[in-house]
């Protein structure tokens, strides 16, 4: 082929490709957009409907615009290449089309046909030099935005996107025919979720299906799982939906259902399936995708048995009329409650519908703390006071009952026991407790029980020295009187008059003591629960002023006994006795050990904490004989000294120190100075140990070091240091405290001897 005829042929061809494509670009960048969206993955989450009927729009509308643009299907005419060859070089007078003349005159004329020769030769020679043309489609003004531009940037783009799988994407896509399609490997996620209060890792199974057979056909070793594990499987394929298969083993078929299970797997999309199966019994899951079978995985169970619980010890009273229950429990995975559950026996008419906390039947329910919620074993203590219920002093039956977290309960044996009742010696407390029973037992009787108040508070100068008493049945009449709510009205009215009742038997002891259990219960709660320290710290605060609190008012009220004349009760000797540094020691411990992070030490300290308090005994005074015992006598001036120096104590700390009277000099009016009346003070105390060591040969070492400590607290108020004269303070009472127990004792060893 000539040099020339090589040239047509080519420029003809870009004459072609400008026809074609200035025709049919619109297709073109159609199809383009829609194979870029098949490489971007974009068909796998559109229904396959909407697919289908995007190819159908699209070839329709790629048919029709052909047939239309039908006139550029030709090939162009050699003389149109010519033209446009001159065209592309500049050539004028279409020399290309001199190569096609023939010289028809004077051909025999040598002359003129050395002439036509010259002028051929002459085109010949520009020929040579020809440029082959560059396409010009001219589309700029038949698509101004630009969109076949935009379908080949998509296009490019799709396909660094899918990389080495854009030509599966494309054999998948291109003929939106469902499982027509080239077969694409399934990838397979499986793994199983433990019930979270196992604590077990999730057990991951597989990334493929290749590795999922033995090879020889045998099935592969069993999985441990806990029951009620979750099978989970994702797979990503061909869009053919797999299933799953579960087939029980022996072991299994006998808890089954039924043999053998089949789950669909859902679709996430077109080729994304997910199914959660939940493993009750042991058996095999084989995934079945097809015809056949791609993955099998034989799982074993293992059980979750109901939890253990059981008396530690036989339920017992403590020395404050508390019941005492010391428990064990145990569970494989852990103990997420438990409870006491106590039943009356015998005719349960005369209780009426008064228990609030009656939850099933004739049933009284109370919660036994553990020392972390999901304790897999241990032993624990719980004192609850339960005087004031109404089955107090009934014949009951008590078991415990666990629960995990699965919801199984476990039970312990049921023991008789007969419930702790509060004996009442006071005369005006006993009738009030007898009205509390008529309100609190729904017996209709709420008019007889106002009359009953009227009369109890009608001359209280004669029988009630406390005004705090008095006010509080008169708050009790009325308000059963005026509140609308009857049942509602009878419990309120019932707490009141049982306050006033313990107010009235030991002053202010029982209250402390509930004052006292109940920070105990909220203490051990935070443990519990991982309380963060600064509520430890503050818990721990409260529940120190609470045990000074309980203390003070059992000094108290074992002094007023004392001065009144009333023998104290035997001494138990089963009774806690506590030096008050062994309890700060003991309190520092268990505040140590919280913020620490031994939360369960911390909370068995608690629980000897409360079990010492609960079964301490003080009472002072008494007689033998109707004679006073020098012990007698010495606690008789005992309780004056502490009075006024618990007096001189809140003065020095009223006491500011920019005031207007100094700490070491006279106050006005010719009053004696804080050092003075500390010195005082000291001397009395000295006063009552030499008479007690004459009578008794002996003087309690507290009362010493309570001296001690008053002569230095003298000493720093007459320097005016009050820090320190508070401090010394602190310790003297702290120590006369002590004194106090120590002579209490010895009234008791006198009583029994």
């Amino acid at each position: 082929m000539s040099g020339l005829s090589w040239r047509l042929v080519v420029t003809r061809a870009v004459i072609c490709w400008e026809r074609l494509w200035r025709t049919f670009w619109p297709v073109a960048a159609a199809w383009g957009i829609y194979l870029a969206a098949g490489l971007f993955d974009v068909w796998t989450v559109l229904p396959y409907g909407l697919h289908l009927a995007a190819f159908l729009a699209l070839t329709g509308f790629s048919g029709w615009w052909i047939w239309h643009g039908r006139g550029a299907l030709h090939w162009p005419a050699a003389h149109a290449a010519a033209r446009r060859l001159e065209r592309e070089n500049g050539l004028a007078n279409q020399p290309l089309a001199v190569l096609e003349d023939r010289l028809s005159l004077n051909a025999a004329d040598p002359v003129a046909r050395q002439l036509w020769e010259l002028h051929v030769n002459r085109n010949l020679a520009a020929i040579k030099r020809l440029r082959l043309p560059l396409p010009r489609p001219g589309l700029v003004d038949r698509d101004r935005y630009g969109l076949r531009m935009l379908a080949a940037i998509m296009l490019v783009a799709a396909g660094f996107a899918a990389g080495p799988d854009g030509p599966g994407r494309l054999s998948q896509f291109v003929l939106p025919l469902p499982h027509v399609t080239a077969a694409v490997p399934l990838q397979i996620e499986a793994w199983v979720t433990a019930p979270e209060y196992t604590g077990a890792p999730p057990l991951f199974l597989a990334g493929s299906a290749a590795n999922l057979l033995v090879d020889d056909g045998r099935t592969p070793a069993a999985h441990k799982v806990p029951v009620n594990s979750i099978l989970s499987v994702r797979t990503y394929g061909d869009g053919q939906a797999p299933h799953i298969v579960y087939r029980a083993d022996p072991a299994g078929a006998a808890i089954a259902e039924k043999p053998e299970r089949e789950i669909d797997l859902t679709a996430v999309d077109r080729r994304n399936f997910a199914a959660d199966l939940p493993l009750q019994y042991a058996g095999v899951a084989e995934l079945r995708h097809g015809f056949g079978q791609v993955a099998q995985w034989p799982f074993g169970i293992i059980p979750d048995t109901p939890p253990e619980i059981r008396f530690a010890a036989e339920p017992s009273v403590t020395m404050q009329q508390a019941l005492d229950i010391r428990f064990a429990f145990a569970d494989d995975y852990g103990v997420s409650a438990a409870w006491a559950e106590f039943t009356p026996e015998g005719d349960l008419s005369a209780l009426g519908d008064s228990d609030p906390d009656q939850s099933d039947g004739a049933l009284l329910r109370l919660p036994l703390s553990l020392a972390a919620p999901g304790q897999k074993k241990g032993q624990q203590q719980v004192i609850e006071d339960l005087t004031a219920h109404p089955w107090a002093g009934l014949p009951v039956r008590l078991r415990l009952v666990a629960r995990d977290a699965a919801g199984q309960t476990g039970f312990s044996a049921s023991v008789p026991l007969t419930l702790p009742q509060r004996i009442f010696e006071n005369p005006l407390a006993r009738a009030l407790i007898e009205q509390r029973r008529k309100l609190i037992l729904g017996t209709g009787e709420n008019a007889t029980v106002i009359t009953a108040l009227d009369a109890l508070s009608l001359f209280p100068d004669l029988f009630i020295d406390d005004l705090r008493i008095y006010i509080g049945l008169r708050v009790a009449r009325y308000r059963l009187a005026e509140m609308r709510d009857q049942r509602a009205a009878a419990q309120d009215v019932g707490e009141l008059l049982w306050e006033l009742a313990l107010r009235l038997e030991d002053g202010d002891v029982s209250l402390a003591a509930d004052e006292l259990r109940s920070l105990q219960k909220a203490l051990r709660e935070a443990l519990s629960n991982g309380a963060p320290d600064t509520e430890i710290a503050a818990l721990m605060s409260q529940l120190r002023e609470a045990i000074n609190r309980f203390f003070q008012a059992m000094v108290d009220q074992a002094i007023e006994d004392a001065q009144e004349g009333m023998s104290p009760p035997m001494q138990n000797p089963d009774a806690e006795q506590l030096e008050t540094a062994d309890l700060q020691a003991l309190l520092d411990k268990i505040e140590q050990l919280g913020k620490a992070g031994a939360r369960e030490a911390a909370q068995n300290l608690l629980n000897e904490l409360q079990s010492i308090l609960e079964n301490m005994q003080m009472s002072f005074g008494g007689d033998q004989g109707g004679q006073d015992t020098a012990y007698t006598q010495a606690l008789d001036e005992l309780a004056d000294v502490m009075r006024a120096q618990q007096a001189l104590q809140d003065r020095t700390y009223q006491q500011s120190p920019s005031g207007q009277q100094g700490e070491g000099t006279p106050a006005p009016g010719g009053s004696p100075s804080l050092s003075e009346q500390q010195k005082a003070l000291r001397g009395q105390l000295d006063t009552l140990m030499r008479q007690l060591g004459a009578a008794q040969g002996e003087v309690p070492k507290p009362l010493e070091r309570a001296g001690k400590a008053m002569e230095d607290a003298a000493a720093a108020l007459g320097s005016g240091e009050r820090k320190a004269a508070l401090d010394q303070q602190v310790e003297a009472m702290e120590q006369l405290r002590d004194g106090a127990e120590a002579i209490a004792r010895a009234i008791a060893e006198e009583q029994e001897g």
